[in-house]
């Protein structure tokens, strides 16, 4: 199938503003762009590309005061196909791991993982370790987790996202964990009091795309 990619955002900066802007598809897809993935700002300004030590194409730029934009349109090709199941995929020991796996290991400063830790191990611990753990993991989060919505302050981190979730599936926070996490269990078991008590239940649930 080919997918047509693409964003249009509007900054608007008090003064001259370094940027570095990761909005390029990632390398390891650039054989499957069927038309070039350009990023171009508006006033135009000079780009300089580097690829990051997770291999991430990243564009540095110095924005101007005032207006400015940045946008792009490409098309990708993809198979539609959804990713291979392992179940035999083994979880390794962190102390088990190479070292140049271990920088996949750190925590993004959009999600709190001190604060999240407790509540992780609530959803997920009791879940068999390896592939189905992770797959888990992928549900509840495809599952109860909405795309952006309008309106809604773009830097909320990892922890008020979560709260905005177990809220709207009338939660607040959760002490126990069924072996399967489902919708049904969110709903049905009993919250445990957190900060999250304060925000509206009927609130928009999202994450950053």
């Amino acid at each position: 199938m080919e997918i047509q990619i693409g964003f249009d955002i509007k900054f608007n900066f008090i003064g001259h503003t370094p940027m570095v802007l990761m909005l390029n598809v990632h390398p390891s897809r650039s054989h499957d762009l069927l038309t070039p993935d350009v990023i171009r700002t508006n006033p135009t300004r000079s780009i300089t590309p580097y690829l990051d030590s997770f291999g991430n194409k990243c564009l540095r730029v110095l924005a101007p005061a005032g207006e400015f934009n940045v946008f792009n349109s490409a098309i990708i090709s993809d198979n539609g196909l959804p990713d291979r199941v392992d179940l035999g995929a083994e979880e390794h020991a962190v102390s088990d791991l190479p070292p140049e796996a271990l920088m996949h290991l750190l925590a993004s400063r959009y999600c709190e993982s001190d604060l999240l830790m407790d509540t992780a191990w609530a959803l997920f611990g009791n879940v068999p370790s390896g592939w189905r753990r992770v797959q888990a993991i992928c549900d509840f989060v495809h599952g109860h987790i909405a795309s952006l919505q309008t309106g809604h302050d773009l830097l909320e981190l990892t922890l008020q996202v979560l709260e905005r979730t177990l809220l709207a599936h009338g939660r607040t926070s959760s002490t126990r964990a069924p072996s399967e996490p489902d919708a049904s269990w969110m709903s049905t078991r009993s919250p445990a009091a957190t900060s999250a008590a304060a925000r509206s239940a009927f609130e928009p649930v999202r994450t950053i795309a």
